[in-house]
C-alpha cells in the first residue's frame, strides 16, 4: 500500500472515530435537517423515535409496530421519552470508534497483510451502511464522507489482495 493512500485510509478512519465520539456527545445532531419529525430511520424499516433530553420511563421500549403506519418495530418513549437518538449514537460509536483505530492502527503496521484486507473489507461494508442510513435521513455530509472512506477502504483493500 503506498504512503499517501495509507495515511489518507488512516485519516478517514480516525475521522470516523472522531464522529463516534462527537455523536456521544450530541446525538441530536445525527437528526439532520430534513428530518424535522426527531425520527432516525434505520435499515430494514425500523426507527428509532424519542425525545434526546427524556429520560425514559417504565414504559419506554421496544414495541412492535407502536406509533408506526407499516408494522415496523420502533423504539418509542412514553411521557418521559426514550433516548432513541442517544441508543442510535451509542450504536454507531460502539462501531465506528474500534473499528476506525483499528484501520487506522492497521494500514500501518501489516499494510499488505490478510488480517488487513478483512478489515478493510469490514470497513468499506461498514461504511456503505453509513451512506444507506445518512440518504435515509437526508444528511448530505455524512453520505458524502461516508461515501469518500469506503472508496478510499475500497482503493487500500485492492491494493491488499
Amino acid at each position: 500500500m503506498s504512503l499517501w493512500l495509507g495515511a489518507a485510509n488512516s485519516l478517514i478512519a480516525l475521522g470516523s472515530a472522531v464522529f463516534g465520539v462527537l455523536a456521544l456527545i450530541r446525538p441530536e445532531a445525527l437528526k439532520g435537517r430534513g428530518n424535522k419529525g426527531g425520527t432516525l430511520v434505520g435499515c430494514g424499516g425500523a426507527s428509532v423515535r424519542g425525545g434526546v433530553g427524556g429520560h425514559g420511563g417504565a414504559d419506554a421500549g421496544l414495541r412492535s409496530g407502536a406509533g408506526s403506519d407499516d408494522g415496523s418495530a420502533s423504539v418509542r418513549g412514553g411521557a418521559g421519552g426514550v433516548e432513541g437518538a442517544r441508543l442510535y449514537a451509542a450504536m454507531y460509536a460502539g462501531r465506528a470508534i474500534p473499528l476506525g483505530l483499528a484501520v487506522s492502527a492497521v494500514v500501518w503496521i501489516a499494510p499488505n497483510g490478510r488480517a488487513t484486507a478483512l478489515l478493510l473489507g469490514v470497513a468499506v461494508a461498514a461504511q456503505i451502511a453509513d451512506v444507506v442510513a445518512a440518504v435515509a435521513n437526508r444528511l448530505t455530509g455524512m453520505a458524502v464522507g461516508a461515501a469518500s472512506a469506503a472508496l478510499l477502504h475500497a482503493a487500500a483493500l485492492a491494493i491488499a489482495l
